[in-house]
């Protein structure tokens, strides 16, 4: 069962229906496919195709669909797999499923079932990453160039260098197991996965089914400081800064002094805290062979190539 967002990835989601529609026949595998229109219908549609029985529900866009489509699905016995059609594609990068269209939809027909670690923020199930402070910045700006021609992670690289130019540390306080800490920072990322913001290496030890999450705590820098570190974010050389600090833990509560937005797997909400815990194990995922033996292996094992 697939569930499409056609105005993922800026349109581009819609614009390769009628490809997506004939990889799935040219590969004979058999469906049945439905379009959202509204925002969380996608987990309407999930929750619906599970409790019928369907053993394998897609989501195809971009990570937003995705955590829709994993809302629905949670504590159900349903099998997510992912067709990366949106902007970021951050959960299929940390599950190693292919970008390219023809190579994840060939998981449908191909792919194993491995269990993944989720999260859960009050009523709300993340498989990937939440955030407090500059990535919500970086969002706002995304969201305000949609009609950009600039897409994919480059819209994420642009975004952020423009939010840098604009940015105010915050003063927050974070508590997780058994640690308070009261500081200043760029932002805070609760990272179940490793990556955010279209391909951002930000937590390259983080690991979705060890049953544990990272926290990345970035403080206080300088606007150059920040500029300079930037490019590295994307193969994890970020970490050697000594204002990058990442703790591992089954819970979090992140407070600032006047409630602000927060990110949820790629969606502005609001309003802080944001407080999650870890649900080991909570979802089944369809990924390769690799991933799928990756995902078993736990945190011993190595991150994904993709």
């Amino acid at each position: 069962h697939l569930i499409v967002n056609p105005t993922a990835g800026r349109g581009g989601a819609g614009r390769r229906l009628a490809l997506l529609e004939e990889l799935l026949q040219r590969m004979d595998i058999p469906y049945c496919l439905e379009c959202t229109s509204y925002p969380d219908e996608a987990t309407v549609l999930a929750r619906r195709a599970a409790e019928a029985g369907t053993p394998i529900i897609a989501a195809a866009g971009g990570d937003g669909t995705v955590a829709e489509v994993l809302n629905g699905l949670a504590g159900t016995d349903g099998t997510l797999a992912i067709i990366p059609m949106g902007t970021g594609n951050d959960l299929a990068r940390g599950l190693g499923i292919p970008l390219e269209l023809s190579g994840a939809v060939a998981l449908l027909k191909e792919g194993q079932r491995a269990r993944m670690d989720l999260l859960q923020e009050a009523s709300r199930f993340l498989g990937g990453a939440g955030a407090v402070g500059i990535a919500c910045q970086v969002i706002e700006n995304v969201e305000r160039n949609r009609d950009s021609f600039i897409k994919g992670p480059p819209a994420f690289l642009i975004a952020a260098l423009k939010t840098i130019l604009e940015h105010q540390p915050y003063s927050v306080k974070i508590e997780m197991d058994g640690l308070t800490l009261q500081e200043e920072v760029v932002g805070v990322f609760v990272m179940n996965s490793p990556y955010i913001a279209g391909g951002m290496h930000l937590a390259p030890t983080a690991h979705l089914a060890d049953g544990l999450f990272e926290v990345v705590l970035v403080e206080r820098m300088t606007k150059p400081e920040i500029l300079l570190n930037l490019p590295k974010v994307y193969w994890g050389g970020h970490l050697g800064h000594p204002a990058v600090r990442v703790y591992q833990t089954q819970w979090v509560r992140i407070t600032l002094p006047t409630p602000t937005m927060k990110i949820l797997d790629g969606e502005l909400v609001p309003s802080t805290p944001l407080e999650a815990r870890l649900l080991p194990g909570a979802l089944s995922v369809l990924v390769t062979k690799e991933a799928a033996a990756h995902l078993a292996r736990g945190r011993s094992d190595q991150a994904i190539d993709n």
